[in-house]
């Protein structure tokens, strides 16, 4: 099964696609279609590259912040460790972190949760 399907007026043509893991953009280029032609682009919902990259975002999130390098070090290890969301958002708590950049980082880290 493809990941991304492309018709035009209900028949499947070829597209090429690529995707930008920094920007989170998937890119679908389609041929040129006549603007009064039906383009349907369909995404298969376990498309494993739209996964957010959680610890590369609190890394670079981390990278750029101004805070002790130790700490970046504690705070980063224990996001790769520790799979279990609640264990880790306690772990964090505990660390008595800054609240904006507690709150900074449950926010990327809540990101990789599936609704």
């Amino acid at each position: 099964q493809r990941e991304v399907t492309v018709t035009v007026d209900g028949e499947q043509i070829e597209a090429l696609t690529s995707y930008d893991s920094d920007k989170h953009t998937l890119t679908v280029q389609v041929p040129a279609t006549s603007v009064t032609k039906e383009i349907k682009i369909v995404i298969d919902k376990t498309l494993c590259w739209l996964k957010n990259d959680v610890n590369n975002a609190c890394f670079r999130f981390l990278n750029q912040a101004e805070i002790a390098f130790y700490l970046k070090d504690q705070i980063y290890e224990m996001i790769q460790k520790e799979n279990r969301l609640p264990v880790l958002i306690a772990g964090l708590h505990t660390m008595n972190l800054d609240d904006k950049l507690l709150s900074a980082l449950l926010e990327l880290i809540t990101a990789k949760v599936d609704l």
